[in-house]
């Protein structure tokens, strides 16, 4: 007895399929089969997805993530290499322009790394400057002098001080020397009294020259500066006010006018030590002179006369100042023996050794 199918209604022999059913089971293995291939199509669709919007849809999500990521990485990679060649290029330009730079020094320095010829050049023509001034201010020590306090240098004020200082140290080692002259002939008497005695005294009495040189150029340069305060406090109470740098400038015309007044008295000195002391010292006016001169100019015609006086009493407290300075510093000048055996009398003074020189 036959069937029918309950699809479509065909009669079906006993024991067969109907053909609806067979096209059926062939569409499903069809799309089975494609779906179970995705890599060998590259991602394609099969021709029933195709068709389905859905599916498409959803097909598409994954590709464009993957172009995403793709575009991400491609970008990152370029910003990379981008990032790099600026870093490079920055080194580069720091490398030429450190080399630059060199290269601009050793133009402008050409001998330095060798023997410094340029310094030499440079200090030569600072030395030759230095000594011309000074010798044009000895010489006109009010009109130079006057420009010198307008251009308030201190370090050429502080040189011109300190070469005063030296010449002061020149005078100050010839008086040790003759004061030496007499240890010596005290060294020859004790050798004739004991083999090796005089040796002896002459050793430990010998003159601490370069300790007298150096006290004496500092207390030559400091006395200047202390005069430089006492001038600036006295235009104050003038209400005529001035710089530090003007004043010290005023102190080192008095130091430069001294410089051959000083040579002068260390040839008097060899002749008679009473005279050139006595020159060394007079010769201050001197200096004090020329420096008011150099100052006078620049005083309103009011202050004239109170000015005058001003100074006066500046400069007599400076010479008070500078002799008590030196009554307690003058055994500096000794050796350290005679020093101490000068403290241990406590009554000797530098008077009475200024009479035995004399």
């Amino acid at each position: 007895m036959s069937k029918f199918c309950t699809k479509c209604g065909r009669p079906i022999p006993e024991g067969g399929i109907c053909s609806c059913q067979l096209q059926t089971g062939m569409k499903n293995t069809e799309n089975q089969v494609g779906s179970q291939q995705p890599a060998a199509g590259g991602n394609q669709p099969s021709k029933a997805q195709a068709g389905n919007p859905h599916v498409q849809q959803n097909m598409q999500m994954p590709l464009n993530h993957n172009n995403q990521q793709q575009s991400q990485g491609q970008q990152f990679q370029n910003q990379q290499q981008f990032q790099g060649q600026q870093f490079q290029n920055q080194q580069q330009f720091q490398g030429q322009q450190f080399q630059n730079q060199r290269m601009s020094q050793n133009r402008q320095f050409p001998n330095q790394q060798f023997d410094g010829q340029q310094y030499k050049e440079q200090a030569s023509a600072f030395a030759q400057n230095f000594f011309g001034r000074m010798l044009h201010l000895i010489k006109n020590p009010v009109t130079a002098g006057r420009n010198l306090i307008l251009e308030a240098d201190m370090k050429t004020a502080f040189l011109l001080i300190a070469f005063q200082g030296i010449f002061s140290a020149f005078f100050a080692m010839v008086a040790a020397g003759k004061l030496s002259g007499y240890i010596q002939a005290a060294s020859g008497l004790a050798e004739g009294i004991s083999s090796g005695l005089g040796n002896v005294v002459a050793g430990v009495l010998s003159m601490p020259y370069f300790r007298i040189f150096l006290v004496t150029v500092l207390f030559s340069i400091g006395m200047a500066c202390v005069l430089a305060l006492m001038l600036m406090a006295g235009h104050f109470a003038l209400k005529m006010p001035v710089s530090f740098p003007q004043m010290i400038s005023a102190a080192a015309i008095r130091s430069a006018v001294l410089v051959p007044a000083i040579l002068l008295s260390i040839v008097i000195f060899e002749l008679s030590a009473g005279m050139g002391i006595a020159l060394f010292v007079l010769i201050n006016i001197w200096g004090f002179t020329a420096m008011l001169a150099a100052m006078y100019a620049f005083v309103r015609t009011e202050k004239m006369d109170f000015f005058v006086l001003m100074v006066s009493i500046i400069i007599l407290f400076f010479v008070v100042l500078a002799v008590f300075v030196f009554t307690k510093a003058w055994t500096l000048y000794l050796p350290d023996l005679m020093r101490t055996a000068i403290k241990g009398m406590g009554g000797i003074s530098w008077q009475q050794i200024l009479e035995e020189l004399m």
